[in-house]
């Protein structure tokens, strides 16, 4: 396929022209002007040296990642492009250690206050100075912060949407398929960089500002770095064009995934044609901008008002070899260039992922576009599905350190997300969750999801397996001591189950993970509230702990809250059953026999 752009602006045309697979595969590195000594278009081409030094042909991709987990992130990504040159950086300003100093004393102070205030019980990690976990307010900017440790190491995380991500570049010379199948991206998406302005000397967005003043502002901005910028936005379509060619056309998940799509208009050959740049006699490709702002609520105008003068200063004036412009379509666009305001920078960059061709939101809704990669859940019930990004799970399996072969367990697997990111990764794991059972449909949106993933394992040649099981967590028909990590995102206490149900059970679910776990198996537990852990913790040890110190309790942002990861470890003591198991495991089944049939009834009647 044959495509090429003219950009014209006020500083003159550039002309981009078609490369090589070769060179496609490699992806570029900002391209040097050719001299042209005529009146047509300067054309953007590679030099011999640059050719023949695949280190140096870096594309420039960009991911969205949560506070907390970014460390980890980079190093699953470097595990990843180990054959590959990679280099990654944090567009975001780390907390300075005299800042970081002061929050761990005002956590201190708190927790100090709340263990002589209340006569209780706390866990001896609680009195330990030198492992400082918690939230509490930052005295520079009056916003939320959570604090937390991973051995050695301090973790801080934040709440809130975009605020609460940090936006990584990612320079590698790796072939967009590679880049496509990583599984482990923050959050997800996968985009091109086009430009940043981190690193500068000066802040480009202020909420304080009127609209007005914001438009001066940008348009000063953009003006300062208009020759850099659009070389940049040659090379960030360039990257997208491969993308859509190699992964988006060619991938059978894709495919596959649009022939169970029941909207008329959605055939898969039609939308094939689509996702090949809707190339027809005029060759125009339909795009749209969208805008993600952090603070939201701090800004004095709202997205809306300044959505389309950043889309004038973001997208050069283009036009493809006939002369015609690219066309604006908000709803049935083929290319998405975001725009992120973030901490007082400003970030462009061109959504990578096929969201609108397998029926997901993309970032015109206003949020993080949500994980795609295959295995797909289909179905009308997926809109109603709230579970775990799949790059996360998968984040969470290497935190836990396991290995090929290991056994991993997920006792309340929901949609089995844990459990086939695992099962990826080389390994046998077994899923399990009482909402199997009870649900409606859900079994079915499992089943399908588990046998995608089986169908992705012989594709890729993985040596995993993965099985489901419907059960109560407190009460797996598992073997003593034959699990080597569990792995598990638990109920928060606000969905699922209420806060007092929640503290019920956890010492029982505990005391069970510690029966099936092998002595010195590993266990990563994804929750709410730190305490609620720390307190089942005590609870379920009777007369020796059955679980080490926790090596790690530090925050990570979910959906925009502060969740808490744990991890431990399984002592040697020889297991113990907690006084009246099975006593509060019938208690806890009747009290959800009589919520179900309250909810039934409630249908029924409505």
């Amino acid at each position: 396929m044959d495509f090429s752009f003219i950009f014209s602006s006020k500083r003159g045309k550039y002309h981009i022209e078609k490369r090589s697979a070769d060179q496609e595969s490699r992806c570029f590195k900002q391209p040097k002007m050719a001299a042209n000594n005529n009146n047509e278009p300067s054309r953007l081409s590679l030099n011999d040296d640059d050719k023949h030094c695949s280190s140096s042909l870096l594309a420039r991709y960009l991911i969205i990642c949560p506070t907390g987990i970014e460390a980890f992130t980079c190093d699953g990504i470097r595990r990843e492009l180990k054959q590959f040159t990679c280099n990654l950086q944090l567009l975001r300003q780390p907390v300075k250690n005299e800042h970081l100093h002061q929050l761990k004393e005002r956590i201190q102070t708190q927790q100090t206050k709340k263990i002589n205030k209340k006569k209780k019980t706390w866990h001896p990690i609680c009195h330990d100075s030198s492992k400082i976990f918690g939230t509490t307010k930052c005295p520079l900017s009056g916003k939320e912060v959570s604090i937390g440790f991973h051995g050695s190491d301090t973790i801080v995380s934040h709440p809130g949407g975009l605020e609460g991500k940090t936006l990584i570049q990612i320079d590698t010379n790796a072939p967009p398929i590679t880049m496509a199948q990583i599984r482990c991206l923050g959050c997800g998406p996968l985009l091109a960089l086009v430009h940043t302005s981190f690193g500068s000397n000066e802040d480009i967005v202020y909420p304080n500002q009127k609209v007005q003043e914001a438009t001066s502002n940008f348009k000063t901005y953009f003006d300062c770095v208009r020759n850099e910028y659009d070389v940049c936005f040659c090379d960030a379509m360039k990257l997208w064009q491969s993308h859509v060619k190699q992964i988006w056309t060619e991938s059978s998940d894709v495919k596959k995934f649009l022939k169970n799509q029941n909207e008329k208009k959605r055939t898969v050959n039609g939308t094939i044609k689509n996702i090949n740049l809707n190339i027809d006699e005029d060759d125009q490709v339909k795009y749209r901008c969208s805008i993600l702002r952090s603070h939201s609520k701090d800004f004095k105008y709202k997205s809306d008002e300044i959505i389309a003068q950043l889309c004038g200063f973001s997208i050069p004036n283009l036009k493809n070899n006939k002369g015609k412009k690219l066309i604006v379509d908000l709803d049935n666009f083929d290319m998405e260039v975001v725009v992120f305001l973030h901490d007082g920078t400003i970030t462009v960059a061109i959504s990578l992922d096929h969201h609108r061709y397998v029926g997901a939101k993309s970032f015109c809704s206003g949020t993080i576009a949500p994980d795609i990669q295959a295995p797909y859940i289909t179905g009308e019930i997926s809109k109603n599905i709230t579970r775990l990004r799949p790059s996360i799970a998968s984040t969470m399996i290497d935190i836990c350190g396991c290995t090929v072969g290991d056994v991993i367990l997920d006792p309340c697997a929901g949609v089995q997300t844990i459990p086939v990111e695992a099962s990826l990764k080389k390994t046998f794991s077994i899923g399990g969750d009482l909402a199997l059972a009870n649900q409606e449909g859900l079994q079915d949106v499992v089943h399908s999801y588990c046998e995608h993933a089986r169908q992705l394992q012989k594709r890729q040649h993985h040596v995993g397996a993965l099985d489901m099981i419907a059960w109560d967590a407190t009460f797996t028909p598992i073997r003593d001591g034959s699990i080597d990590c569990i792995i598990s995102d638990l109920p928060f206490g606000k969905r699922c189950l209420s806060a007092n149900e929640l503290s019920n059970f956890l010492p029982l679910f505990l005391n069970e993970c510690a029966r099936i776990l092998k002595k010195g198996g590993k266990a990563l537990f994804l929750c709410g509230a730190i305490h609620g852990i720390l307190d089942a913790l005590l609870i379920c040890s009777i007369e020796s702990d059955l679980f080490e110190e926790p090596s790690s309790i530090f925050p990570v942002n979910i959906g925009g809250i502060s969740a808490w990861i744990f991890k431990l470890r399984r002592s040697d003591a020889t297991h113990e059953v907690i006084p009246q198991k099975w006593t509060k495991i019938k208690r806890m089944s009747q009290q959800r026999m009589q919520k179900q049939v309250q909810v039934t009834d409630g249908k029924k009647q409505f």
